[in-house]
Order: structure tokens, then C-alpha cells, then sequence
């Protein structure tokens, strides 16, 4: 048993996005083939999130650096904890997640929570349960068509910018940075795809803690998000080259194609992008390295285009406040049916067998 407590990264697999529900969680092992997931079955309100943050925690204890995945809807709850260093992950595996199992009882190993929840004790509230989920649903999609619109005003400020970049010159000033950061690691590095940021019922938010967990961060300032993912892309290719696993951390607006933040947890360095300096700012560490998207840019070339510039820029951030208002009301309509759920759950049962499993998880 290892005396120290252990490394926390906070993260994201999901989010709530222009293409609607975005996920992450069929990837979350990082292709590593010896992993085992834990997927955990239950009613909303029984109870899971409470054993994952469990879990989580006595995983730390045992002196593991610790995943703690935070939920899309309810950034407060958790969807997952996972221990690359163990080759174990424990998951909410219900819907909008969707864990189906590949190899049952080798990689994945199901937990039922459903027997602690009693239908007889639910069943007078079945009307306003499924009046709140199917609620909660159709104002996400409701909040998917807002983000799809701000998306769109994003993309063409992208168009702009991109032919204004030096490309070469950000491509020296990676490969300079890399040099200095990352040397050569004797091993192959593995990419794990994540979201460090996400579209919260209190509006746009990262999540801080994790890059403050860093000695070095480089905070990458970019007013139109354009020249800071391309700077990612490469550096995150350079890592991966020598040998770091890499958190590769998406856009919410863009999540398949827009690097957002990269994580190096081998290297101690985390490289985190705003459009401007609030957020990150604030809850980092001093002295930390800034970036600006300025010093690739040619500002003249760009000139010509500044009114349709600001004003896709304001237009996305009223399109995206009301997609947040939108989440916020998803997620109390959400909260109610949990609550109505809890009302036939034996959480006495849940503790027992969440005890039962830390047990076992950390006995490995």
C-alpha cells in the first residue's frame, strides 16, 4: 500500500454539443487491452455517482492518479472514475451513455444497481418522472439547435483568420517549445480523448483544477480560437511521438475536430486556450507562460474583416448563453425525476455493495 496520495485530473467525456449528446466513453481505455471497465447499472437518483466519487477517492488514497469524469448535464455529479495505472475504469453505463459491454466478464464487468431501487415504490409517480426525463430531453435538443447556430458564426470567423496564420512560424515555435518541454520518452505514447471544458447550466466553464494540478501551463491567448488548436494539434503530435500519453481535449462547439487543451501528465504540463485571459487566469498558479495567437497572425490582412469578425463573435455568445439557460432548466427537470427515484431506493444496499467494490478495486 503506497503512503501518498495520488494524482487527481478532472475531466470530461461527454458534452452537450452542436451534433448533440458528444461522447467519448466508447474510447475511454485509450486502447490499452489489458483494461477492465466496471459498468455500473441504476436508476437516476440511486445513488452512483456517490460510489464513483467513492471509488475515486480510495483510488487516490492508494497513491493512483485518478480520472474523476464529470457528468455533461450535472457537472457536479460524476459519470466515471478511471485508473489507467490499474487498467480499470468504473462507469455509469446507463443512457445517454450507452456502455455496452464487448467482452462481458473479461473487459467488462457489470454492477447492478437496480435491484436497490423498488418499482412498487415509485410506481404512483410514474407520470411526473416520465414528464420530467422527457422534459429534460427536449430542452437539450432544444440547447443542441442554439450551439449549432454559434457553431456555424465560429466556423466562418475560422475561415476568415486561418489564411491570415503564419503557419511556418507557428510550426518553428512548436517544434522550439517541444524541444525545450518534452525530451524523448524510452516508451510508446498512448492518446486519451477528453473534454476539459464544457457548456455548464452557469454558462461556458473549464474546468480549472486540472491544469492548476500542473507545474508548467502554458495559457494560449486566441480571440477566434483559430491559430491555438492548430498550435495543439502539432504539439500533441510531437508528444505523442516521444513517447507521452496524451489528453488530447476538444472544443464542446467542435468536438471531434478542434483541440481546445492538451494535457501531459508525464511531462507536468498542461497547455490550455481562451479567447481571452479570464478563467484560466484567475485560478492558475503564478508565474505561468502565455502564448499570444497575435504573434501569428497578420493583423492587417485581418483589418479588412474586424465587423464581421465581432460581430459572429457577439452573435455566438448570445446563441450560446441561451443554449447554457436551456441546460440549466434540463438538468432541474432532471434533478426532480432523480429525486422521485431516491423515494424507492435502498441506499443502505448501495453503500454495502459501493464498500464491496472498493474493496475489491483496491485490493488489486
Amino acid at each position: 500500500m503506497m503512503d501518498h496520495k495520488g494524482k487527481r485530473l478532472d475531466f470530461f467525456l461527454a458534452a452537450n454539443s452542436p451534433v448533440g449528446f458528444a461522447s467519448y466513453f466508447g474510447a475511454l481505455d485509450g486502447g490499452d487491452p489489458a483494461f477492465t471497465t466496471y459498468i455500473l447499472g441504476g436508476c437516476p437518483g440511486c445513488g452512483k455517482s456517490t460510489l464513483l466519487r467513492r471509488v475515486g477517492e480510495a483510488l487516490l488514497d492508494r497513491g493512483e492518479t485518478v480520472e474523476f469524469i464529470h457528468c455533461a448535464s450535472d457537472p457536479g455529479s460524476y459519470d466515471a472514475v478511471l485508473c489507467p495505472g490499474l487498467h480499470l475504469g468504473v462507469v455509469d453505463g446507463t443512457p445517454p451513455h450507452g456502455m455496452v459491454p464487448r467482452y462481458p466478464a473479461l473487459a467488462e464487468q457489470f454492477v447492478d444497481l437496480y435491484r436497490f431501487t423498488d418499482p412498487a415504490a415509485i410506481a404512483p409517480h410514474r407520470e411526473e418522472i416520465t414528464a420530467r426525463l422527457d422534459e429534460s430531453a427536449r430542452l437539450q435538443r432544444r440547447s443542441g439547435r442554439f450551439l449549432s447556430a454559434a457553431a456555424s458564426l465560429l466556423r466562418d470567423n475560422s475561415a476568415v483568420v486561418t489564411p491570415c496564420l503564419d503557419l511556418p512560424k507557428l510550426e518553428r515555435y512548436a517544434l522550439s517549445t517541444a524541444k525545450r518541454l518534452l525530451p524523448p520518452l524510452d516508451k510508446k505514447g498512448r492518446t486519451f480523448d477528453r473534454f476539459l471544458s464544457h457548456l455548464t447550466p452557469s454558462g461556458p466553464q473549464p474546468l480549472c483544477e486540472t491544469a492548476a494540478g500542473f507545474g508548467r501551463v502554458i495559457l494560449l491567448e486566441d480571440s477566434y480560437q483559430t491559430a491555438a488548436p492548430l498550435f495543439l494539434e502539432r504539439m500533441a503530435k510531437i508528444a505523442l511521438a516521444a513517447g507521452y500519453d496524451v489528453y488530447a481535449c476538444y472544443s464542446p462547439l467542435s468536438p471531434y475536430d478542434k483541440l481546445e487543451h492538451l494535457v501531459l501528465p508525464e511531462a507536468d504540463l498542461c497547455l490550455v486556450s481562451e479567447p481571452r485571459q479570464n478563467a484560466y487566469a484567475q485560478a492558475l498558479p503564478t508565474p505561468f507562460r502565455h502564448v499570444y495567437s497575435r504573434r501569428f497572425t497578420d493583423l492587417d490582412a485581418l483589418y479588412p474583416y474586424r465587423n464581421r469578425l465581432s460581430f459572429n463573435k457577439k452573435a455566438a455568445k448570445e446563441l450560446v448563453r441561451e443554449a447554457a439557460r436551456l441546460c440549466a432548466e434540463a438538468q432541474e427537470a432532471h434533478r426532480q425525476a432523480e429525486a422521485l427515484y431516491a423515494l424507492g431506493t435502498d441506499r443502505a444496499g448501495v453503500d454495502a455493495l459501493a464498500g464491496l467494490l472498493v474493496e475489491k478495486l483496491t485490493a488489486r
